[in-house]
């Protein structure tokens, strides 16, 4: 019966162990897609003449945030890099959303 909960705890362990591996890994995957979004952000907005003014500022944070990211990644904080990663992702996805709804002044009423 002991060797039964002594086998018991270390399996325990181990899944503990490789869990909390895979949270403290550095978030390569997440800061490459943040990179593909904010690149998709600024193709739009070099593509606009006069870009809306949220758009550039959601650009500037999402660019600033990655840059953040990286240093901290650099760093070995992976958590906070992952936060900055989040954070960047979001203005840059704002910019898309944006971009892909109709504005008001382009809507045209037919009677």
């Amino acid at each position: 019966m002991r060797k039964k909960t002594v086998a018991l705890y270390l399996s325990y362990a181990a899944c503990l162990c490789l869990l909390l591996g895979c949270m403290t890994t550095a978030p390569y995957q997440a800061m490459s897609d943040a990179k593909q979004a904010l690149a998709g952000a600024q193709a739009y907005l070099r593509q606009q003449n006069n870009p809306a003014a949220k758009d550039v500022q959601d650009y500037q944070q999402a660019e600033s945030a990655l840059n953040a990211a990286e240093q901290a990644m650099s760093r070995g904080q992976h958590s906070q890099a992952r936060a900055l990663i989040d954070q960047s992702r979001q203005h840059s996805q704002a910019i898309l959303k944006r971009r892909q709804s109709p504005s008001k002044s382009n809507v045209q009423f037919r009677y």
